[in-house]
């Protein structure tokens, strides 16, 4: 058994990574070509689930099908398969494939020689074949010195039985140095002549290769013989994931919410990653594990690419085509009809921009047709790592829809900035970035607060450190804190302002240590806070009624003064609050910002009293004192941070139907926090030691009665109540913390607190506490909780505000 030559390391075999065997018609073989042509070959393999062992048939010629082998070890082991092209369209699998086949036919085929080499070794003229020399030399390579003369007989004699193997590994290997492409093709046709001579007839061939090599190659290799059969290596499923990462790396995925299983290039490159290491536990965010992989194919596979276009314009010219098949509105990708439009108006709305990047005079479309060729030379080496088949940028589809969205994410933290007046170019520059920003703006509002936040805005958002530059990032990330549409209308991405918010206080001079806690933010969030008040203070607090429209406007004037583009952002979002406080959106706010501004009771209330909560695990210590609302966020006072809210009840009763996110991000905007939910407890409770018993009575889920009775107490005014849903406790006025509606708590649902920002986002859980108006008695307890996921919006879970003791 002969050693295959490998040039890489060597990744997990995957014994069971399915294959699927190409059928068509018989006396039609020349449908294979067709089946092989790369944009019919991904569209087949996208039909079909990972998962799924359903043949593939979608969009083939009639009678044509991607058939499952139901065992691979002998179909790989198969001689009448005398040629025979293992293929897939990105990086795992081929080679793994062909080391088994090296095993099956050498090991367990008694007498049959294999003989491995990559393509780039191949001879690139058929006289390099002649006779037996090349195929011993070979041999010798590989098989423990001993004479020539026996071996050559060994060979000829095998080679008359049809007993000698060649394993022809990486088809699609290339370099980028000019000339390339001409000696690629005389290999493969050198190779097609030696199968067909006296030599080489009776040698069974095994190639690997990606479509697009297929059908580069086709003529030269593949067409000259119908015995050509084709096998089709499958996409790892969940279970051949976890073993071709080991058990921590396919953890980390998992915990990120990565989906990077359509991406194999990815898998490799996080394979080679220690699992013990620094460097696998710093990944907390998709947008880690994307930039990670990325940067390690644009380094690793193209620093000996002589003419190979280099990782800045790479990273450039992806993102850009990334943004701009967003803005253009081409989701799934620009297929070839459409290319030329594509391309046109990205030139002539962004030549200035491009020359500017380039260093060059303005760009026209041959120009920039040119740097997207080498763009997609460049995809081919890194094994299509980024566009799905995309050797010669015909078409622009990427390799899965998070890929795209990472890099428009990319584009925007990097190429969104505004350039001097005095720079060439600056106007159309400068209309570019604008015409960026507004697309961002309109994308924010189109997305009401109800929907699912698009993925591009969350791998954005949490974009490394490393890639991104500040002002480029600030800028984009300023339209999620924007008022916008009508007047007082705001339409915000909560989850979205909650993910960049520790980034934004940092870029805007605050103190954040990296990769911040939630406790973390506490401290800089209440001094943002502070100096966003008296700003606003400083500018109205004396202004009479009448003149609030011109304070209005001196206020945004001095804001927009700010250079800080994160500042600017910041202290125009956190002073929204405070003008509504001094009359800038209209007497009736004011009354209801001024209102709220009385709800806060400190606790604890006696000096001196101790700071334990009551707990099942026992007391636990508070961190401070702190103040609490008396009530819960009502529908009035949600809608001055979001009018869009609708509100499914009276305006004084408590706002409903709100997520996590709405909840944390409605308590930074009125200048508060959310109360974890030991405070919440020890508030609750009313004083240290005190337990409480639950409710004698309880609607559960009567209809009828939660009209007449579940959100109306004494509080709410607009309807009497002869029941109150609330409890007046020790503290004084802290009302309807039992059984009105669950309200959010700061804290993680897990026992050792070890959850972070960056915790998986669909399996996140934030506790909620106090029952609702739909639960039993035993719920409507100080002691009962609850956890949700942040993004739930349920009509029983709302929001009570709390802030930081005044000093």
């Amino acid at each position: 058994m002969l050693k295959f030559p490998v040039s890489k390391p060597i990744v997990p075999f995957i014994a069971s990574q399915r294959l699927s065997h190409l059928r068509v018609p018989a006396g039609q073989e020349f449908l294979k070509q067709k089946c092989l042509e790369p944009e019919l070959f991904a569209v087949a393999r996208q039909a079909r689930k990972s998962d799924s062992d359903a043949g593939i048939g979608a969009g083939m010629p009639e009678g044509c099908s991607w058939e499952q082998v139901l065992d691979r070890e002998a179909f790989l082991m198969n001689l009448q398969h005398r040629r025979l092209c293992l293929t897939i369209d990105a990086g795992i699998g081929k080679t793994s494939a062909m080391i088994q086949t090296q095993y099956l036919r050498g090991a367990c085929l008694k007498g049959h020689l294999v003989i491995g080499v990559e393509f780039d070794n191949l001879p690139e003229d058929l006289s390099e074949y002649v006779g037996e020399d090349w195929l011993l030399g070979q041999l010798q390579k590989d098989l423990p010195p001993g004479s020539r003369n026996q071996l050559r007989r060994l060979l000829m004699r095998r080679l008359q039985q049809g007993q000698v193997t060649l394993l022809v590994d990486a088809l699609d290997q290339i370099t980028l140095i000019k000339g390339a492409e001409r000696l690629v093709l005389d290999r493969a046709a050198a190779l097609s002549d030696f199968l067909h001579g006296s030599y080489g007839d009776n040698v069974h061939c095994v190639v690997a290769g990606r479509p697009p090599a297929i059908d580069t190659y086709w003529n030269k290799l593949f067409a000259k013989s119908h015995e050509w059969e084709f096998a089709q290596i499958d996409l790892f499923n969940e279970q051949e994931r976890i073993q071709f990462l080991g058990t921590k790396r396919a953890a980390v995925l998992w915990r990120v919410d990565a989906d990077v299983i359509a991406v194999p290039r990815m898998l490799e490159m996080l394979c080679r990653i220690d699992e013990d290491s620094q460097q696998l536990r710093d990944l907390r965010t998709a947008s880690d594990i994307y930039w990670l992989a990325i940067d390690n194919m644009l380094d690793r596979d193209v620093r000996d690419q002589a003419d190979a276009l280099k990782r800045e314009p790479a990273l450039y010219f992806f993102s850009l085509l990334a943004f701009e098949c967003l803005k253009q509105g081409f989701l799934n990708g620009v297929s070839n009809d459409r290319m030329g439009d594509f391309l046109q108006k990205i030139v002539d709305d962004r030549h200035e921009q491009i020359a500017r990047f380039r260093g060059s005079k303005p760009t026209d479309y041959k120009e920039f047709k040119e740097d997207l060729r080498q763009l997609g030379k460049l995809n081919t080496v890194i094994e299509y790592g980024v566009l799905d088949n995309s050797e010669t940028l015909t078409q622009v589809i990427f390799r899965d829809r998070t890929l795209l969205d990472f890099f428009a994410g990319l584009w925007v933290t990097n190429h969104i900035k505004m350039v001097d007046d005095k720079v060439s170019g600056a106007q159309e520059i400068n209309q570019a970035v604008a015409d960026d920003i507004d697309w961002l703006r309109y994308n924010v509002l189109r997305w009401p607060r109800h929907s699912t936040p698009k993925q591009f805005w969350r791998l954005a958002a949490e974009m490394p450190a490393a890639a991104f530059r500040d002002e480029s990032y600030s800028a984009a990330m300023s339209v999620l804190y924007e008022s916008r549409g009508k007047p007082n209308q705001r339409n915000r991405l909560t989850e979205m302002i909650y993910r960049s918010w520790p980034r934004m206080l940092r870029l805007a001079g605050y103190t954040v240590p990296p990769r911040a806690r939630d406790a973390d933010l506490m401290t800089p969030t209440h001094v943002a806070q502070r100096d966003a008040w008296q700003m606003v203070e400083s500018v109205l607090g004396h202004t009479s009624e009448g003149d609030n429209n011109q304070g209005k406007t001196i206020l945004k004037a001095r804001i927009k003064q700010e250079s800080n583009i994160a500042r600017r952002a910041v202290m125009s979002f956190l002073s929204e609050y405070p003008g509504i406080y001094f009359g800038t959106e209209g007497e009736s706010n004011k009354l209801i910002a001024r209102d709220f501004e009385t709800w806060f009771v400190n606790v604890p209330e006696a000096a001196g009293m101790p700071l334990f909560c009551v707990g099942d695990d026992g007391d636990v210590p508070i961190d401070a004192p702190f103040l609490l609302a008396k009530y819960t966020v009502t529908n009035q006072l949600f809608n001055l941070f979001d009018v869009l809210y609708p509100g499914e009840h009276l305006m004084r009763h408590p706002a409903a139907r709100i997520s996590w996110f709405d909840a944390w991000s409605a308590c930074l905007f009125f200048h508060g926090r959310l109360p974890s939910e030991d405070e919440w407890e020890y508030a609750c409770r009313g004083r240290p030691g005190r337990v409480d018993e639950p409710w004698d009575w309880c609607f559960g889920s009567d209809v009828s009665k939660l009209k007449q009775h579940a959100h109306y107490s004494s509080h709410w005014g607009d309807e009497k109540s002869t029941v109150p849903v609330g409890q007046l406790l020790d503290w004084s006025g802290l009302h309807d913390m039992h059984g009105n509606v669950w309200e959010w708590t700061s804290s993680w649902d897990d026992a050792d607190h070890t959850q972070s920002r960056e915790t998986r986002y669909v399996d996140w859980s934030r506790v909620l506490r106090g029952g609702s108006f739909f639960n039993e008695a035993d719920d409507c307890r100080s002691a009962a909780r609850n956890n949700e996921r942040p993004s739930i919006e349920a009509r029983y879970n709302g929001v009570r505000v709390a802030r930081a003791r005044k000093s």
